[in-house]
Protein backbone atom coordinates (compact mmCIF):
# COMPACT_ATOMS: atom_id res chain seq x y z
CA UNK A 1 0.00 0.00 0.00
CA UNK A 2 2.49 2.24 0.58
CA UNK A 3 3.90 2.26 -3.33
CA UNK A 4 0.26 2.76 -3.95
CA UNK A 5 -0.11 6.26 -1.69
CA UNK A 6 3.64 7.27 -2.97
CA UNK A 7 2.08 6.96 -6.96
CA UNK A 8 -1.04 9.00 -5.93
CA UNK A 9 1.06 11.90 -4.33
CA UNK A 10 3.28 11.89 -7.31
CA UNK A 11 0.36 12.47 -9.36
CA UNK A 12 -1.31 14.91 -6.90
CA UNK A 13 1.95 16.44 -7.07
CA UNK A 14 1.76 16.93 -10.87
CA UNK A 15 -1.83 17.59 -11.54
CA UNK A 16 -1.63 20.69 -8.87
CA UNK A 17 1.83 21.18 -10.08
CA UNK A 18 2.55 25.29 -12.00
CA UNK A 19 -0.22 24.74 -14.95
CA UNK A 20 -3.14 24.43 -13.32
CA UNK A 21 -2.39 26.85 -10.12
CA UNK A 22 -1.47 29.57 -13.00
CA UNK A 23 -4.71 28.21 -14.80
CA UNK A 24 -7.11 29.18 -12.17
CA UNK A 25 -5.64 31.92 -10.75
CA UNK A 26 -5.27 33.96 -14.18
CA UNK A 27 -9.08 32.82 -15.29
CA UNK A 28 -10.13 34.68 -11.47
CA UNK A 29 -7.97 37.48 -12.61
CA UNK A 30 -9.47 37.67 -16.67
CA UNK A 31 -12.97 37.20 -15.04
CA UNK A 32 -12.33 40.20 -12.52
CA UNK A 33 -11.17 42.03 -15.09
CA UNK A 34 -14.38 41.65 -17.53
CA UNK A 35 -16.29 42.04 -14.97
CA UNK A 36 -15.30 45.29 -13.83
CA UNK A 37 -14.13 44.24 -9.94
CA UNK A 38 -17.49 43.23 -9.51
CA UNK A 39 -16.79 41.11 -6.60
CA UNK A 40 -15.08 44.95 -4.92
CA UNK A 41 -17.75 47.05 -6.48
CA UNK A 42 -20.65 45.38 -5.60
CA UNK A 43 -19.95 43.11 -2.42
CA UNK A 44 -22.67 45.58 -0.82
CA UNK A 45 -25.40 44.91 -3.01
CA UNK A 46 -24.82 41.38 -2.48
CA UNK A 47 -25.01 42.26 1.39
CA UNK A 48 -28.12 44.15 0.89
CA UNK A 49 -30.04 40.86 -1.56
CA UNK A 50 -29.57 38.90 1.03
CA UNK A 51 -30.40 40.55 4.91
CA UNK A 52 -33.18 43.01 2.92
CA UNK A 53 -35.49 39.73 2.47
CA UNK A 54 -35.23 39.52 -1.38
CA UNK A 55 -32.81 36.35 -1.16
CA UNK A 56 -35.22 34.35 0.86
CA UNK A 57 -38.52 34.78 -1.02
CA UNK A 58 -39.65 32.04 -2.67
CA UNK A 59 -41.91 33.86 -5.28
CA UNK A 60 -38.66 35.38 -7.28
CA UNK A 61 -39.23 33.41 -9.99
CA UNK A 62 -42.12 30.70 -11.90
CA UNK A 63 -38.55 28.16 -12.42
CA UNK A 64 -36.85 27.09 -9.77
CA UNK A 65 -36.87 24.38 -6.19
CA UNK A 66 -35.35 26.64 -3.24
CA UNK A 67 -34.85 30.12 -2.61
CA UNK A 68 -31.77 32.19 -3.22
CA UNK A 69 -30.40 32.32 0.16
CA UNK A 70 -31.05 28.66 0.69
CA UNK A 71 -28.81 28.27 -2.20
CA UNK A 72 -26.41 30.01 -0.72
CA UNK A 73 -26.04 28.42 2.69
CA UNK A 74 -26.61 24.87 1.21
CA UNK A 75 -23.45 25.78 -1.03
CA UNK A 76 -21.87 26.83 1.72
CA UNK A 77 -23.12 24.27 3.19
CA UNK A 78 -21.37 22.22 0.84
CA UNK A 79 -17.93 24.07 1.04
CA UNK A 80 -17.72 24.00 4.58
CA UNK A 81 -16.71 20.73 5.18
CA UNK A 82 -13.81 19.18 7.70
CA UNK A 83 -11.46 20.34 4.62
CA UNK A 84 -12.36 24.30 6.07
CA UNK A 85 -10.72 23.35 9.42
CA UNK A 86 -8.24 20.34 8.23
CA UNK A 87 -7.75 22.42 4.53
CA UNK A 88 -6.11 25.56 5.92
CA UNK A 89 -4.08 23.82 8.85
CA UNK A 90 -2.71 21.48 6.42
CA UNK A 91 -2.03 24.22 3.88
CA UNK A 92 0.23 26.16 7.01
CA UNK A 93 2.13 22.97 8.41
CA UNK A 94 3.28 22.29 4.92
CA UNK A 95 4.08 25.62 3.34
CA UNK A 96 4.08 27.62 6.04
CA UNK A 97 2.43 30.98 7.69
CA UNK A 98 2.87 32.25 3.93
CA UNK A 99 0.09 29.97 2.55
CA UNK A 100 -2.83 32.35 3.81
CA UNK A 101 -1.68 35.09 1.17
CA UNK A 102 -2.35 32.68 -1.34
CA UNK A 103 -5.39 31.81 -0.28
CA UNK A 104 -6.68 35.23 0.66
CA UNK A 105 -5.54 36.09 -2.86
CA UNK A 106 -7.33 32.74 -4.79
CA UNK A 107 -10.43 33.63 -2.79
CA UNK A 108 -10.38 37.63 -3.89
CA UNK A 109 -10.14 36.30 -7.73
CA UNK A 110 -12.50 33.21 -6.81
CA UNK A 111 -15.60 35.25 -6.05
CA UNK A 112 -15.50 36.65 -10.03
CA UNK A 113 -15.13 32.91 -11.06
CA UNK A 114 -18.18 31.91 -8.59
CA UNK A 115 -20.06 34.96 -9.89
CA UNK A 116 -19.63 33.65 -13.62
CA UNK A 117 -20.37 29.87 -12.59
CA UNK A 118 -23.51 30.96 -10.49
CA UNK A 119 -24.67 33.26 -13.77
CA UNK A 120 -23.84 30.56 -16.16
CA UNK A 121 -25.85 27.67 -13.51
CA UNK A 122 -28.97 29.67 -13.83
CA UNK A 123 -28.68 30.93 -17.40
CA UNK A 124 -28.49 27.41 -19.02
CA UNK A 125 -30.44 24.89 -16.47
CA UNK A 126 -32.97 22.56 -17.64
CA UNK A 127 -36.69 21.39 -16.03
CA UNK A 128 -35.95 17.33 -15.65
CA UNK A 129 -38.26 14.88 -16.02
CA UNK A 130 -39.07 14.22 -12.82
CA UNK A 131 -40.33 18.05 -12.66
CA UNK A 132 -37.03 19.26 -10.08
CA UNK A 133 -34.43 21.70 -11.78
CA UNK A 134 -31.62 20.60 -12.90
CA UNK A 135 -28.22 23.09 -13.55
CA UNK A 136 -24.44 23.09 -13.71
CA UNK A 137 -21.25 22.79 -16.34
CA UNK A 138 -22.46 20.03 -17.60
CA UNK A 139 -25.63 21.93 -19.27
CA UNK A 140 -24.15 25.10 -19.56
CA UNK A 141 -20.92 23.21 -21.14
CA UNK A 142 -23.75 21.33 -23.35
CA UNK A 143 -26.22 23.75 -24.26
CA UNK A 144 -23.66 27.10 -24.10
CA UNK A 145 -20.57 26.13 -25.94
CA UNK A 146 -22.11 23.53 -27.51
CA UNK A 147 -19.35 21.07 -26.00
CA UNK A 148 -21.74 18.10 -24.51
CA UNK A 149 -18.47 15.56 -24.59
CA UNK A 150 -16.90 18.24 -22.18
CA UNK A 151 -19.76 18.96 -20.43
CA UNK A 152 -20.23 14.68 -20.08
CA UNK A 153 -16.42 14.37 -18.74
CA UNK A 154 -16.98 17.23 -15.87
CA UNK A 155 -19.86 14.89 -14.78
CA UNK A 156 -18.51 12.00 -14.87
CA UNK A 157 -15.87 13.28 -12.57
CA UNK A 158 -17.88 15.08 -10.06
CA UNK A 159 -19.86 11.57 -9.93
CA UNK A 160 -16.52 9.92 -9.38
CA UNK A 161 -15.23 12.43 -7.10
CA UNK A 162 -18.09 12.65 -5.00
CA UNK A 163 -18.91 8.85 -4.73
CA UNK A 164 -14.86 7.87 -3.77
CA UNK A 165 -13.74 11.04 -2.25
CA UNK A 166 -16.18 13.39 0.11
CA UNK A 167 -18.09 10.08 1.71
CA UNK A 168 -14.57 8.70 2.78
CA UNK A 169 -13.17 12.04 3.58
CA UNK A 170 -15.68 13.49 5.34
CA UNK A 171 -17.72 10.64 7.38
CA UNK A 172 -14.12 9.24 8.21
CA UNK A 173 -13.03 12.72 10.02
CA UNK A 174 -16.58 12.46 12.25
CA UNK A 175 -16.39 9.29 13.19
CA UNK A 176 -12.46 9.62 14.12
CA UNK A 177 -13.72 12.70 16.60
CA UNK A 178 -16.60 10.70 18.16
CA UNK A 179 -13.78 7.89 18.67
CA UNK A 180 -11.26 9.96 19.92
CA UNK A 181 -13.08 12.76 22.01
CA UNK A 182 -16.16 10.49 23.23
CA UNK A 183 -14.93 6.41 22.56
CA UNK A 184 -17.89 6.30 20.66
CA UNK A 185 -17.12 3.16 17.71
CA UNK A 186 -16.52 3.89 14.47
CA UNK A 187 -18.53 1.49 13.26
CA UNK A 188 -21.53 3.11 15.28
CA UNK A 189 -20.94 6.30 13.99
CA UNK A 190 -20.52 5.24 10.43
CA UNK A 191 -23.77 3.74 10.65
CA UNK A 192 -25.59 6.58 12.26
CA UNK A 193 -24.23 9.16 9.42
CA UNK A 194 -25.02 6.32 6.43
CA UNK A 195 -28.46 6.49 8.14
CA UNK A 196 -29.24 10.56 8.90
CA UNK A 197 -27.71 11.46 5.44
CA UNK A 198 -30.20 8.39 3.52
CA UNK A 199 -33.33 10.49 5.43
CA UNK A 200 -32.34 13.61 4.26
CA UNK A 201 -30.64 13.76 1.31
CA UNK A 202 -33.38 11.11 -0.17
CA UNK A 203 -35.48 14.12 -0.55
CA UNK A 204 -33.96 16.11 -2.86
CA UNK A 205 -32.74 19.79 -2.81
CA UNK A 206 -35.61 20.90 -1.17
CA UNK A 207 -34.67 18.81 1.90
CA UNK A 208 -31.20 19.25 2.02
CA UNK A 209 -31.67 23.23 1.57
CA UNK A 210 -33.98 23.54 4.97
CA UNK A 211 -31.82 21.40 6.97
CA UNK A 212 -28.63 23.56 5.58
CA UNK A 213 -30.67 26.78 6.44
CA UNK A 214 -31.25 25.81 10.25
CA UNK A 215 -27.76 24.42 10.71
CA UNK A 216 -25.56 26.39 8.65
CA UNK A 217 -25.93 29.32 10.34
CA UNK A 218 -25.37 27.96 13.71
CA UNK A 219 -22.28 26.23 13.22
CA UNK A 220 -20.61 29.54 11.17
CA UNK A 221 -21.20 31.75 13.81
CA UNK A 222 -20.20 28.69 16.73
CA UNK A 223 -16.89 27.99 15.01
CA UNK A 224 -15.94 31.58 14.16
CA UNK A 225 -17.02 32.89 17.63
CA UNK A 226 -14.26 30.44 18.94
CA UNK A 227 -11.76 31.88 16.61
CA UNK A 228 -12.29 35.01 17.43
CA UNK A 229 -11.67 34.08 21.08
CA UNK A 230 -8.72 32.51 20.52
CA UNK A 231 -7.33 35.74 18.53
CA UNK A 232 -8.77 37.44 21.12
CA UNK A 233 -6.56 35.83 23.89
CA UNK A 234 -3.26 36.13 21.66
CA UNK A 235 -4.32 39.49 20.27
CA UNK A 236 -0.02 40.99 20.83
CA UNK A 237 0.74 38.51 18.80
CA UNK A 238 -1.65 39.53 15.62
CA UNK A 239 1.14 42.11 14.08
CA UNK A 240 3.60 39.47 13.92
CA UNK A 241 1.25 36.49 12.77
CA UNK A 242 0.23 39.00 9.95
CA UNK A 243 4.01 39.65 9.29
CA UNK A 244 4.83 36.24 8.84
CA UNK A 245 2.18 35.42 6.13
CA UNK A 246 3.18 38.52 4.15
CA UNK A 247 7.00 37.73 4.33
CA UNK A 248 6.75 33.54 3.78
CA UNK A 249 4.41 34.38 1.01
CA UNK A 250 7.09 35.74 -0.87
CA UNK A 251 10.34 33.60 0.99
CA UNK A 252 11.14 30.35 1.75
CA UNK A 253 9.77 29.38 4.96
CA UNK A 254 12.94 28.07 7.28
CA UNK A 255 12.57 24.92 9.42
CA UNK A 256 11.61 25.51 12.87
CA UNK A 257 10.46 23.29 15.64
CA UNK A 258 8.33 20.53 13.96
CA UNK A 259 8.18 22.65 10.82
CA UNK A 260 10.11 21.04 8.14
CA UNK A 261 10.68 24.32 6.18
CA UNK A 262 9.14 25.04 2.84
CA UNK A 263 9.98 27.16 -0.48
CA UNK A 264 7.83 29.62 -1.89
CA UNK A 265 6.37 27.36 -5.04
CA UNK A 266 5.41 24.84 -2.58
CA UNK A 267 3.61 27.44 -0.33
CA UNK A 268 1.90 28.72 -3.48
CA UNK A 269 0.89 25.41 -4.72
CA UNK A 270 -0.82 24.66 -0.83
CA UNK A 271 -2.46 28.04 -0.28
CA UNK A 272 -4.36 28.21 -3.61
CA UNK A 273 -5.01 24.25 -3.39
CA UNK A 274 -6.73 24.67 -0.31
CA UNK A 275 -8.33 28.15 -1.24
CA UNK A 276 -10.02 26.05 -3.70
CA UNK A 277 -11.45 23.25 -1.43
CA UNK A 278 -12.80 25.55 0.79
CA UNK A 279 -14.31 27.47 -1.32
CA UNK A 280 -14.58 25.53 -4.51
CA UNK A 281 -14.35 28.69 -6.79
CA UNK A 282 -13.96 26.73 -10.56
CA UNK A 283 -14.76 23.86 -9.24
CA UNK A 284 -18.37 24.44 -10.79
CA UNK A 285 -20.27 22.69 -7.60
CA UNK A 286 -21.62 26.27 -7.17
CA UNK A 287 -23.79 26.02 -10.57
CA UNK A 288 -25.78 23.52 -9.22
CA UNK A 289 -26.54 24.45 -6.18
CA UNK A 290 -27.70 28.09 -7.11
CA UNK A 291 -28.57 27.02 -10.61
CA UNK A 292 -31.68 25.39 -9.37
CA UNK A 293 -32.61 28.55 -6.98
CA UNK A 294 -36.14 30.36 -7.67
CA UNK A 295 -35.29 33.29 -9.27
CA UNK A 296 -34.86 34.90 -13.30
CA UNK A 297 -32.65 36.63 -12.66
CA UNK A 298 -28.78 35.14 -12.97
CA UNK A 299 -27.25 38.43 -12.24
CA UNK A 300 -28.86 38.59 -8.70
CA UNK A 301 -28.15 35.50 -7.84
CA UNK A 302 -24.05 35.58 -8.76
CA UNK A 303 -24.46 38.19 -6.75
CA UNK A 304 -25.54 36.27 -4.01
CA UNK A 305 -23.19 33.81 -4.13
CA UNK A 306 -20.19 36.32 -3.98
CA UNK A 307 -20.95 35.53 0.40
CA UNK A 308 -20.42 32.01 -0.54
CA UNK A 309 -16.39 32.72 -0.99
CA UNK A 310 -16.34 35.24 1.92
CA UNK A 311 -17.71 32.99 4.62
CA UNK A 312 -15.28 30.23 3.65
CA UNK A 313 -12.39 31.41 2.71
CA UNK A 314 -12.32 35.39 3.96
CA UNK A 315 -13.89 34.48 7.56
CA UNK A 316 -13.34 31.13 8.30
CA UNK A 317 -10.21 29.92 6.48
CA UNK A 318 -9.05 33.28 7.16
CA UNK A 319 -9.97 33.21 11.60
CA UNK A 320 -8.58 29.45 11.63
CA UNK A 321 -5.47 30.12 9.75
CA UNK A 322 -4.41 32.71 12.49
CA UNK A 323 -5.50 31.10 15.62
CA UNK A 324 -2.95 28.71 14.19
CA UNK A 325 -0.27 31.19 13.98
CA UNK A 326 -0.73 33.04 16.74
CA UNK A 327 -0.58 30.54 19.11
CA UNK A 328 2.15 29.46 17.80
CA UNK A 329 0.89 25.76 17.27
CA UNK A 330 1.90 26.00 13.52
CA UNK A 331 5.69 25.02 14.02
CA UNK A 332 4.86 22.09 16.76
CA UNK A 333 4.70 19.10 13.90
CA UNK A 334 0.91 18.73 13.93
CA UNK A 335 -1.46 19.16 10.39
CA UNK A 336 -5.03 18.84 9.79
CA UNK A 337 -7.99 18.94 12.42
CA UNK A 338 -5.31 18.04 15.25
CA UNK A 339 -2.96 21.51 14.44
CA UNK A 340 -6.52 23.36 14.71
CA UNK A 341 -7.20 21.85 18.09
CA UNK A 342 -3.95 22.15 19.20
CA UNK A 343 -4.62 25.36 18.61
CA UNK A 344 -8.07 25.98 20.60
CA UNK A 345 -6.66 24.07 23.21
CA UNK A 346 -3.59 26.10 24.35
CA UNK A 347 -6.50 29.06 24.58
CA UNK A 348 -8.82 27.08 26.01
CA UNK A 349 -7.63 23.60 27.62
CA UNK A 350 -9.51 21.02 26.48
CA UNK A 351 -12.99 23.10 25.78
CA UNK A 352 -10.94 24.34 22.68
CA UNK A 353 -10.51 20.61 21.15
CA UNK A 354 -14.46 19.96 21.83
CA UNK A 355 -15.66 23.00 19.80
CA UNK A 356 -13.15 21.74 17.32
CA UNK A 357 -14.54 18.43 17.38
CA UNK A 358 -18.48 19.61 17.20
CA UNK A 359 -17.30 22.11 14.46
CA UNK A 360 -15.60 19.10 12.59
CA UNK A 361 -19.25 16.87 12.62
CA UNK A 362 -21.42 20.14 11.69
CA UNK A 363 -18.82 21.16 8.88
CA UNK A 364 -18.56 17.39 7.54
CA UNK A 365 -22.32 16.81 7.96
CA UNK A 366 -23.44 19.57 5.82
CA UNK A 367 -20.59 18.90 3.45
CA UNK A 368 -21.55 15.63 2.97
CA UNK A 369 -25.31 15.95 2.41
CA UNK A 370 -24.67 18.58 0.26
CA UNK A 371 -21.80 16.63 -2.15
CA UNK A 372 -24.59 13.83 -2.35
CA UNK A 373 -26.94 16.48 -4.25
CA UNK A 374 -24.20 17.64 -7.07
CA UNK A 375 -22.68 13.83 -7.45
CA UNK A 376 -26.74 13.03 -7.77
CA UNK A 377 -27.19 15.47 -10.00
CA UNK A 378 -24.17 14.29 -11.88
CA UNK A 379 -25.21 10.73 -12.14
CA UNK A 380 -28.74 12.20 -13.33
CA UNK A 381 -26.97 14.09 -16.50
CA UNK A 382 -25.51 10.10 -17.71
CA UNK A 383 -28.92 8.42 -16.45
CA UNK A 384 -32.06 10.31 -15.80
CA UNK A 385 -33.85 11.25 -12.79
CA UNK A 386 -34.25 7.72 -11.78
CA UNK A 387 -30.61 6.89 -11.55
CA UNK A 388 -30.51 9.92 -8.65
CA UNK A 389 -32.16 7.38 -6.16
CA UNK A 390 -30.11 4.11 -6.67
CA UNK A 391 -27.01 7.05 -6.40
CA UNK A 392 -27.79 7.85 -3.11
CA UNK A 393 -28.28 4.09 -1.53
CA UNK A 394 -25.08 3.42 -3.21
CA UNK A 395 -23.20 6.81 -1.51
CA UNK A 396 -24.75 6.11 1.64
CA UNK A 397 -23.02 2.79 1.98
CA UNK A 398 -19.89 4.25 0.70
CA UNK A 399 -20.42 6.14 4.01
CA UNK A 400 -20.32 3.57 6.33
CA UNK A 401 -17.50 2.04 4.61
CA UNK A 402 -15.73 5.68 5.08
CA UNK A 403 -16.30 5.18 9.15
CA UNK A 404 -14.60 2.72 9.35
CA UNK A 405 -11.39 2.10 6.64
CA UNK A 406 -8.28 4.18 6.91
CA UNK A 407 -8.40 7.25 4.17
CA UNK A 408 -4.68 8.01 4.14
CA UNK A 409 -4.53 8.82 0.72
CA UNK A 410 -8.05 10.17 -0.26
CA UNK A 411 -7.53 13.47 0.45
CA UNK A 412 -4.85 13.44 -2.47
CA UNK A 413 -7.47 11.56 -4.57
CA UNK A 414 -9.93 14.53 -4.06
CA UNK A 415 -7.53 17.00 -4.93
CA UNK A 416 -6.51 15.13 -7.89
CA UNK A 417 -10.65 14.83 -8.89
CA UNK A 418 -11.04 18.81 -8.46
CA UNK A 419 -7.87 19.54 -10.73
CA UNK A 420 -9.24 17.32 -13.38
CA UNK A 421 -12.90 18.46 -12.96
CA UNK A 422 -11.05 22.42 -13.42
CA UNK A 423 -10.31 21.90 -16.80
CA UNK A 424 -13.64 21.77 -18.62
CA UNK A 425 -15.21 24.05 -16.27
CA UNK A 426 -13.13 27.14 -16.84
CA UNK A 427 -13.03 26.10 -20.79
CA UNK A 428 -16.96 26.77 -20.03
CA UNK A 429 -16.63 30.39 -17.86
CA UNK A 430 -14.28 31.64 -20.32
CA UNK A 431 -15.72 30.83 -23.39
CA UNK A 432 -19.17 32.11 -22.01
CA UNK A 433 -17.62 35.08 -20.25
CA UNK A 434 -19.13 37.20 -23.29
CA UNK A 435 -22.59 36.39 -22.27
CA UNK A 436 -22.41 37.42 -18.39
CA UNK A 437 -20.34 40.21 -18.84
CA UNK A 438 -23.05 41.87 -21.36
CA UNK A 439 -26.12 40.81 -19.42
CA UNK A 440 -24.00 41.89 -15.92
CA UNK A 441 -23.37 45.29 -17.53
CA UNK A 442 -27.38 45.45 -19.23
CA UNK A 443 -28.61 44.76 -15.20
CA UNK A 444 -26.43 47.93 -13.91
CA UNK A 445 -27.03 49.63 -16.44
CA UNK A 446 -30.89 49.06 -17.26
CA UNK A 447 -31.82 47.55 -13.78
CA UNK A 448 -32.87 43.80 -13.34
CA UNK A 449 -33.80 41.92 -16.22
CA UNK A 450 -36.53 40.05 -14.81
CA UNK A 451 -38.97 41.49 -17.49
CA UNK A 452 -36.63 42.01 -20.45
CA UNK A 453 -34.95 38.64 -20.21
CA UNK A 454 -36.55 35.15 -21.19
CA UNK A 455 -37.27 32.56 -18.55
CA UNK A 456 -33.34 30.60 -17.96
CA UNK A 457 -35.32 27.69 -18.54
CA UNK A 458 -36.14 27.75 -22.38
CA UNK A 459 -38.29 25.51 -23.75
CA UNK A 460 -35.62 24.04 -25.97
CA UNK A 461 -33.91 23.01 -23.14
CA UNK A 462 -37.16 20.91 -21.30
CA UNK A 463 -36.40 17.51 -20.64
CA UNK A 464 -39.59 15.55 -20.33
Amino acid sequence: MEAFYLLIEKINNVVWGPPTVVLLVCTGIFLTIRLGFIQIRKFGLSTKLIFSGKGRSSRLGKEGDITPVQALLTEVGGCVGTGTIAGVATAIAIGGPGAMFWMWLSGIFGMATKFTEVFLGVKFRIKAKDGTTAAGPMYYLKYGMNLPILGGAFAGMLVLGNFFTSPLMQTNSIALVFNTEFGIPRYITAILVAAISWVVIVGGIKSIARFSSKVVPFMVILYLGASLAVLIQYASALPHAFDLIFTHAFSATAAVGGFAGAAVRRTLRFGVARGVMSNEAGIGTAGIIHGVAKTQDPVQQGLISLWGVFINTMLICSLSGLAIIVSGQWTNGLTSSALVASAFNSAFPRIGGYVVAISLVLFGYTSLISGAYTGGQSCEYFLGSRAKKIYYWLLCGMMFIGGVMKVEAVWSVGDIVNAVKIVPNLIGLIGLSGIVARFTKDYFRKGPPSQRLADPLSPERREG
